[in-house]
């Protein structure tokens, strides 16, 4: 099988789900602004089987595929909680900040 390489140059919203502990889809997240978006070629490391036989001597009789890696880069301008979150691969939850002052007496 060959690989091609081929481009695209496009636009449009950006949505990532995420998947939960279970593999369950937790729902799309529309990311923002992604300033850069690419999906590299995929890196496949094969193993192949060669015969030492008089039939099949020195050719591939068998071969299997052990690792398929592909790798997706993107980077985001909308820096929010959820994003943020997905970032440091925790959860989204409510906060609540206050300022403490101390009173000076008199």
């Amino acid at each position: 099988m060959a690989y091609q390489e081929e481009s695209f140059l496009g636009s449009g919203d950006l949505y990532i789900d995420v998947y939960d502990d279970d593999g369950n889809k937790t729902g799309e997240l529309d990311v923002g602004n992604a300033k850069e978006f690419s999906i590299n070629a995929p890196s496949v490391e094969k193993k192949e089987l060669l015969g030492y036989r008089r039939s099949n001597y020195g050719k591939t009789i068998k071969s299997i595929i052990n690792k398929i890696e592909q790798e997706l880069k993107f980077t985001l301008t909308d820096i929010n909680r959820k994003n943020l979150a997905l970032a440091m691969f925790g959860e989204d939850s409510d906060y609540s900040q206050s300022r403490w002052l101390k009173h000076q007496q008199s």
